[in-house]
């Protein structure tokens, strides 16, 4: 048992990347049994669409390497950000939502020394923009779409938001530094978290929105890959428009495992106004397949990450007990 539980110990995070993985296969499987109709296929439309995801994870990688240079002072490599956000992505098909976030707080502070808290804090961060750029883009499509008063008025209360969290955000993340240590048992000191100034919030929250818009182009891309249609402006605003409050919606949705299922609904009700009903929930299982399969993908690069940074261990402690 004991012998288990040191494998265990020294190889979780490898264990949970292939958990991650298989649980991926698993979903992508039963969504490609669900395909029963035949799809045009547009190479141009695809490989677009790849060269978009791309740029999306550059930019994102190099956010992250960003938050966590501010939060910690710790200047991470744009390869080990994108290590740390390929976990959180296989991860999430795990049931509880969380694994990604404590696999990749395991990576930081064994590899780079950060501490528990100031792990928290980049993440409490990264959320933050991350949801409120989802906000923001929202706010903007809905009122670029019905130009009702209502639609302006939701903008306008979601800059005044914007305004209003980069003048206190520094307070609300140090209160939940504050309830994680009392509630979670830590006997530690609370980190220090300053506001970030106007340019570093608005730079981080404009970024943020620009990786929603990009997400938006892919989702749009699929659709112009398998679906024969014409480009116009306000089919392209429902899919920027779905595919941001669908993903936002899964990621809230605590129960379904990597979001799934959730954001299928949602998208399909809000694309049903635009396409045929059954091609929005087609469309929507094509677009799940494509981020299961870009996400298995970046599972097996963190699980060669991973690997290679056991090899790495091994080879210090041997080089150690030589000398």
């Amino acid at each position: 048992m004991s012998a288990t539980n040191t494998i265990i110990r020294r190889y979780w995070l490898s264990l949970l990347i292939v958990g991650g993985l298989v649980f991926a296969g698993v979903y992508f499987s039963r969504g490609l049994g669900r395909i029963d109709h035949p799809l045009h296929v547009s190479p141009g439309s695809l490989v677009f669409g790849l060269m978009l995801q791309m740029v999306y994870w550059l930019l994102l990688s190099a956010l992250w390497k960003r938050i966590v240079a501010d939060v910690s002072g710790s200047r991470i490599a744009l390869k080990e950000s994108f290590y740390q956000l390929c976990l959180v992505s296989i991860a999430k098909y795990l049931p509880g939502k969380l694994w990604g976030a404590v696999a990749r707080g395991s990576r930081m502070k064994r590899l780079h020394g950060i501490s528990e808290q100031q792990i928290i804090t980049a993440t409490c961060v990264e959320q933050y923009f991350v949801l409120y750029s989802a906000v923001l883009v929202t706010a903007v499509l809905l009122a670029g779409w019905h130009r009702s008063e209502w639609a302006w008025g939701l903008l306008a209360a979601v800059v005044v938001g914007t305004i209003v969290g980069q003048r206190y955000h520094g307070l609300v993340m140090a209160l939940i530094l504050r309830l994680y240590v009392r509630f979670g048992g830590k006997d530690r000191q609370v980190v220090a978290v300053g506001n970030l100034s106007g340019p570093k919030y608005y730079f981080l929250l404009c970024a943020y929105a620009a990786l929603w818009v990009l997400l938006g182009f892919v989702f749009a891309s699929v659709y112009f890959t398998f679906f024969p249609a014409h480009v116009s402006s306000r089919l392209l605003y429902s899919m920027l428009l779905a595919n941001t409050v669908s993903v936002t919606a899964g990621f809230l949705a605590l129960f379904a495992p990597g979001g799934i299922g959730v954001r299928e609904a949602v998208s399909s009700g809000i694309l049903a106004s635009q396409i045929p009903l059954v091609d929005a929930v087609l469309l929507s299982l094509l677009f799940r397949l494509w981020l299961i399969v870009t996400e298995i993908v970046l599972g097996v690069i963190a699980f060669w990450g991973s690997g290679k940074d056991v090899v790495a261990a091994l080879r210090r402690a041997r080089t150690a007990t030589d000398e």
